[in-house]
């Protein structure tokens, strides 16, 4: 698989005014250890996690990506696409600027080789030209198997260490479907980042697959949103989706958005 080329992604978030902000989102993360595969742990909270994800609350998710066109910020979109081997065929890196009432202006072209497949794009990718308030729709899982007291068996629930996320505790929870009962499931790894306090969703990861005779996606996403004034606003937007269609080779497409550049003085409404 295609892998980043650093020195030219830093070079560009340098110049984008961007390094210093995914530091800080790293930074932001704490030192708690990446948490491991409930299947390694060997462990089964299935109870404790149901009980949260039954009191869970989207609310602040939600509205952080629906207000989006009313607070002036920056983007970072950076979107490839390759076939089955090791080159990108397709690349495309850039800078916008958004103010309100949902206008955009391109701020410069940072890089771009070829033209994309826009028919096998995933619309919520194209994120500098499209407007992401559609985007928890689509990430939220709506009507869960694991939810369902049937599909128990086919998912394991783990609850993980807590950790921080710009100073806000958040706890983890993660539901996986099983390799051997669980092949079949659309929704194939969850992992929910709660506000301790609020019980809001404050990150998501994400892996779903769709797959039918005619059409296959297997699609990963890791989203999350931080605090601003006295709400939150989208943070990171991190997407690879692999598409098959019938008697056509796969296509891969990968983006990553940074949203940035808030102005100081809007705000929202508060996660509580």
């Amino acid at each position: 698989m295609p892998q980043w080329n650093f020195p030219s992604v830093f070079r560009h978030l340098w110049h984008g005014g961007l390094l210093g902000l995914l530091l800080g989102l790293l930074v932001a993360c704490g030192d708690t250890p990446t948490p491991s595969p409930a299947e390694e742990q060997g462990t089964d909270d299935r109870e404790a996690v149901l009980e949260m994800l039954d009191t869970l609350s989207t609310d602040a998710f939600t509205e952080a990506f629906r207000a989006l066109d009313t607070v002036a910020h920056r983007r970072y979109v950076r979107t490839e696409q390759w076939a089955p081997g090791p080159e990108i065929t397709r690349r495309s890196t850039a800078l916008y600027a958004h103010t309100p009432p949902g206008e955009r202006t391109l701020l410069r072209v940072v890089d771009s080789l070829g033209t994309f497949d826009a028919d096998r794009m995933p619309g919520f990718l194209r994120g500098g030209d499209r407007p992401l308030e559609a985007l928890p729709s689509f990430v939220l899982p709506e009507d869960p198997a694991y939810l369902e007291p049937r599909y128990a068996e086919a998912f394991t629930y783990t609850m993980h260490p807590d950790t921080t996320w710009f100073g806000h505790p958040l706890r983890v929870i993660e539901v996986a479907a099983r390799p051997d009962v669980g092949d079949d499931q659309a929704i194939r790894h969850a992992r929910f980042y709660v506000h301790a306090e609020s019980g809001e969703l404050i990150k998501l990861f994400l892996q779903r697959q769709d797959r039918g005779l005619l059409f296959g996606e297997h699609t990963t996403v890791d989203v999350s949103i931080r605090p601003h004034g006295a709400g939150w606003v989208p943070a990171l937007l991190r997407a690879h989706t692999n598409v098959g269609t019938l008697l056509r080779p796969n296509q891969v497409f990968r983006t990553v958005i940074a949203l940035y550049g808030y102005a100081e003085d809007s705000s929202q409404p508060p996660a509580e």
